[in-house]
């Protein structure tokens, strides 16, 4: 189990990694550790900051926190599905937050780009329904006359 990403002291994703791009990392909050049973290893607080990352892999998550793998929980298949703890770290008892401050800072340059990009990309959108003759954001008046 390899992950090429790199951490900023600590829990902070460093987004200006190459490689990056080449994976699907998204944070994972409280709810859905206690969802998946991860109570049962780590004690993490209730709090509404991300307290982990995940790693998303065909068939499995790798979680990682402070830069390593804390687990590997394969996907459940079909709805109803349990998911199946494959790895957890169990040298690693307490898992602590994110620190968003600390992760805004460090990315900056990094968030305002990925801003640029969707909001280019809305505008695109906005632009290619105008010349089809749809709009995106119908007025009111046009809201009340459907």
């Amino acid at each position: 189990m390899e992950v090429s990403l790199n951490f900023h002291k600590g829990n902070v994703l460093d987004l200006s990694r190459e490689s990056i791009k080449d994976e699907l990392v998204f944070p994972v909050f409280y709810e859905e550790l206690q969802l998946l049973g991860f109570d049962k290893y780590f004690d993490f607080p209730l709090c509404k900051e991300p307290i982990c990352w995940a790693v998303d892999r065909k068939g499995y998550l790798l979680y990682l926190h402070d830069g390593r793998i804390i687990a590997k929980v394969k996907k459940p298949s079909g709805a109803g599905g349990k998911p199946e703890f494959l790895f957890v770290d169990e040298t690693m008892k307490e898992l602590s937050p994110v620190d968003m401050e600390s992760f805004r800072n460090f990315n900056e340059e990094h968030l305002l780009k990925i801003q640029e990009k969707q909001r280019s990309s809305l505008i695109a959108s906005i632009r290619s329904s105008e010349k089809k003759g749809r709009l995106l954001f119908p007025t009111a008046e046009e809201r009340t006359h459907r």
